[in-house]
């Protein structure tokens, strides 16, 4: 039993006091957001679980993935009803793929007494930036797609859709140079969520977006 507690510690305190810290002051911002505005509770409830995964990816914890599949059934509900088609598409991929990246994972996370964490690699340069300049060309597609249909921010979609396809992958695959894409999804829908007047959700992407820099920091610095 006390090897069980142990193991479980290891797994939920992450990064030391300043992974709790972290956790806490995200969740912090989450619930003064939903006292100052009118956001609904289920945006509240959305938020804070989005806030714990993405720390616990940042910190390479397999835990990420149990927090991640409550926030995304939430998230599907609240585009859907916001009529952000592209965002249901996205989570729908994430649900999909969060079941390769938990097998990816499992395959080469390193549990001793005293860490436990998934091992992380590297883009080469050329990879990185070919990826970057597909992407771009997707995104100018599926605008034009989503311009035909009754998507209500067809344009902040696109840009939120696409990086999020790639970031998914190289975050399932292990590679560090997920976090610049979520960055640039993140930022996008800060202004997404706020002109559907969601203010939980875009406190959330304000928090994931200050966690991408905290998350590539320890995966960069993962030799």
């Amino acid at each position: 039993m006390n090897s069980w507690l142990n193991k479980l510690k290891i797994e939920l305190v992450g990064d030391g006091w300043f992974g709790l810290l972290f956790i806490a002051a995200g969740l912090a911002t989450q619930v003064a957001s939903y006292l100052l505005t009118d956001s609904s509770a289920l945006s509240l409830v959305c938020g804070m679980l989005g806030i714990i995964g993405v720390v616990l990816y940042s910190q390479k914890k397999m835990s990420a993935y149990v927090f991640s599949f409550g926030q995304l059934f939430l998230y599907v509900y609240l585009a859907w009803q916001q009529h952000l088609w592209g965002e249901v598409v996205e989570n729908v991929f994430y649900f999909v793929t969060m079941f390769g990246g938990m097998f990816v994972w499992l395959r080469h996370y390193k549990s001793t007494t005293e860490t436990s964490e998934v091992e992380t690699l590297e883009l080469s340069k050329p990879w990185f930036y070919a990826i970057l300049a597909a992407t771009a060309i997707i995104i100018g597609g599926l605008y034009m797609v989503l311009r035909i249909t009754n998507d209500s921010q067809p344009f902040m979609d696109s840009l939120t859709t696409v990086p999020a396809f790639v970031a998914q992958i190289l975050l399932m695959l292990r590679y560090r140079e997920n976090w610049l894409f979520w960055a640039i999804i993140n930022v996008a829908s800060i202004a997404l969520w706020a002109i559907a007047e969601d203010y939980c959700l875009m406190v959330q992407y304000i928090f994931w977006t200050i966690n991408c820099a905290y998350g590539y920091h320890l995966w960069k610095s993962a030799k």
